[in-house]
């Protein structure tokens, strides 16, 4: 089932449930996040300094970054299923460059048995001004890619959260002060994992 559907299951029973759904304040830190992008490794970079002398290399040789994160927003709870309204601002780091992420979107939950909750949520992510960490003059471009994937949290006005999530975005290279990128464009898509902690206010 397409996560759009579910989103209008999930509001489709809402609004015929019992009068005692709550809104609700949620604050969901993600502490422990990490992105698996296949294609980051490899990216190189060079610089021809001239006849008489090497060339200047630098090679990523790593797909795996760090991808911590808060969001915020508002939830709306009935008995059997549970939807979010978020933003949030995260930082995106690794071996070749960082950068700040921030996102909104929502989520529906559906109970699956005892106090677990299982459902999708769906993103927009804005990847803002990437930072090159290494010694080459490499220039990547901002973007806003997509945050799609799966739920299961814990009922409570504190839970747990885990997320399985693929993230969809590619962002421009651009070779500086001579030096030569090895592809014009980084495709960073590939499934992350997330754990964190849930509250609702």
């Amino acid at each position: 089932m397409r996560p759009p559907i579910l989103f209008v299951l999930a509001i489709a029973s809402l609004a015929a449930g019992p009068a005692d759904a709550s809104l609700r304040v949620v604050a969901e830190p993600r502490p422990f996040a990490l992105l698996h992008s296949p294609n980051l490794d490899g990216l190189a970079a060079r610089l021809p300094v001239g006849p008489f002398a090497p060339t200047r290399t630098e090679t990523v040789s790593h797909t795996w970054s760090a991808l911590p994160s808060l969001r915020a927003g508002v939830g709306f709870d009935q008995a059997d299923v549970s939807c979010d309204l978020t933003v949030g601002v995260g930082k995106l780091w690794n071996q070749a460059f960082d950068a700040t992420v921030t996102t909104a979107g929502g989520s529906v939950r559906f109970r699956i048995g005892g106090p677990w909750l299982l459902g999708v949520h769906l993103e927009l992510a804005r990847i803002t001004s990437p930072s090159w960490q290494g010694d080459s003059a490499i220039h990547l471009s901002s973007t806003t890619g997509t945050i799609s994937g799966l739920t299961l949290q814990t009922d409570g006005r504190a839970s747990f959260t885990l997320a399985v999530d693929y993230l969809r975005a590619s962002l421009d290279v651009e070779g500086r002060d001579g030096w030569v990128p090895s592809r014009s464009t980084l495709d960073l898509s590939g499934p992350s994992v997330s754990v964190g902690f849930a509250w609702r206010f």
